[in-house]
């Protein structure tokens, strides 16, 4: 049997260590650039993969009005409900929950704003995830997705990975110690920027978390970004921004509207 990673463990070491004020700020902005907007106001948010949190409370503050976040690792679920207690006093409500449920759907209802920023690449089943997440959205809803862009390289990511996942503690901590000089370097050389800014600035993430992240992020899927875009518009959606990823093994981040 395959391994699988816990995400919510790291997410959680996060939010010790990492977020702050500052964070949901980063946060806030990157969910208006990302939705095009400036605010929900009063629009429900459905965070699919919400990990520490920080999106769904950043969606809070920016006046949406039901915020929901699922995800499958109660450590995530833990993490996310101690950020909001922490930066949030309105209600939101974290549920421990696999996407590939499709009874979810009828236990959530739909939202005027759906956002699975590279989650439904770890589900193990990445198009059924794809499919199950783009029913939550209501027609003229937004969806936003990041998925892993196809590289040549891919395929041997995966097969490391499954190792890492496979292999005894010491043997991570090797392997994060070796990737992290070798991801700094790579990143900072394709795009010219300090990289620990970079994941800083764009999303408010952490280069340490975001190196264990890669490491152990598995199940692990990835598509070219013509595919993403032909499979959603097949479920009845029209493609609003693609926005390629920062380096060759990062996430294409898509904004997709339901048809009415």
């Amino acid at each position: 049997m395959d391994p699988v990673f816990d995400f919510g463990l790291n997410w959680e070491s996060f939010s010790r260590k990492a977020v702050t004020g500052s964070t949901l700020e980063t946060a806030a902005t990157s969910l208006r650039r990302t939705f095009l907007l400036e605010n929900f106001n009063g629009e429900s948010f459905l965070d699919v993969g919400c990990g520490s949190g920080i999106f769904s409370v950043a969606a809070k503050k920016l006046d949406a009005g039901r915020v929901v976040g699922l995800d499958l690792s109660i450590h995530s679920i833990e993490a996310a409900r101690h950020n909001a207690q922490r930066f949030e006093r309105r209600s939101i409500e974290f549920l421990k929950a696999d996407i590939l449920d499709a009874t979810l759907y009828d236990r959530l209802g739909m939202f005027d704003n759906v956002c699975a920023w590279g989650s439904l690449h770890h589900t193990g089943s990445m198009w059924e995830a794809f499919k199950n997440t783009a029913r939550f959205v209501k027609p003229g809803g937004r969806f936003v997705l990041a998925i892993y862009r196809k590289h040549f390289s891919s395929r041997m990511w995966r097969s490391i990975k499954r190792f890492y996942n496979r292999a005894p503690r010491i043997m991570k901590r090797i392997m994060e110690g070796s990737l992290y000089p070798t991801a700094y370097l790579g990143v900072a050389l394709w795009t010219r920027k300090n990289p620990i800014k970079i994941l800083r600035g764009y999303r408010g993430m952490d280069f340490h978390h975001d190196v264990v992240d890669w490491l152990g992020g598995y199940p692990y899927e990835y598509a070219a970004a013509e595919d993403i875009c032909r499979f959603a518009e097949g479920l009845g959606f029209e493609t609003l921004k693609v926005l390629p990823a920062i380096h060759p093994l990062g996430n294409n981040e898509f904004l997709f509207t339901k048809k009415k």
